[in-house]
């Protein structure tokens, strides 16, 4: 069956925090509350201290507002969390109805994440790289290496919610949901 084709990909939380810093918002908002629900954004950004761009709370804010947004308009399942504490979302397919969420996956399947012309996309590469840095190369090859991958790993998350999308479309009346486990 053709959802056996995406249901799983890998992806790092430093991906999902670069998402944000790029205007993205639906997909780390399905990612966040799928691994785990909060009370508060608070909750969610304490969940990530020492994550590598280190957002501020106003990120989190938006994942927690759009969240209980999202959660009136969709039948949105809450499960117990993978550990057994605490509670997280499963998605039902309809969230790629939505215009924002189709938007934001054709912005990632058609257009690289960052760019070494744009000195914003920089400032995200350099706290990116500690992750993707090698001792034996030049410091510009290390932040080419850091766009590079960045822009493989989106690439990767646009090609996952694409498959979906051809799916939503092919197959109307299917149901599916989205379930994220962060290993």
């Amino acid at each position: 069956m053709e959802l056996q084709q995406i249901e799983s990909m890998w992806f790092h939380w430093s991906d999902v925090e670069a998402l944000q810093l790029k205007g993205f918002k639906y997909i780390p908002m399905l990612i966040y509350t799928g691994d785990r629900l909060h009370d508060s954004p608070l909750g969610y950004k304490e969940s990530f201290i020492g994550s590598p761009l280190n957002l501020p709370l106003l990120y989190y804010e938006e994942v927690y507002r759009l969240f209980n947004s999202m959660r009136e308009k969709l039948k949105v399942r809450i499960v117990r969390a993978i550990e057994g504490r605490g509670k997280r979302a499963l998605w039902p397919c309809e969230i790629l109805d939505l215009k924002e969420m189709q938007d934001e996956v054709n912005r990632l399947a058609t257009r690289e994440l960052l760019s070494r012309e744009n000195p914003q996309d920089l400032e995200v590469a350099k706290r990116l790289l500690r992750w993707f840095s090698e001792k034996e190369s030049t410091p510009e090859e290390n932040m080419n290496r850091t766009i590079e991958i960045t822009n493989w790993r989106g690439k990767k998350f646009g090609e996952f919610f694409m498959k979906a999308l051809e799916i939503r479309r092919k197959y109307p009346s299917a149901r599916f949901w989205f379930n994220f486990e962060v290993l």
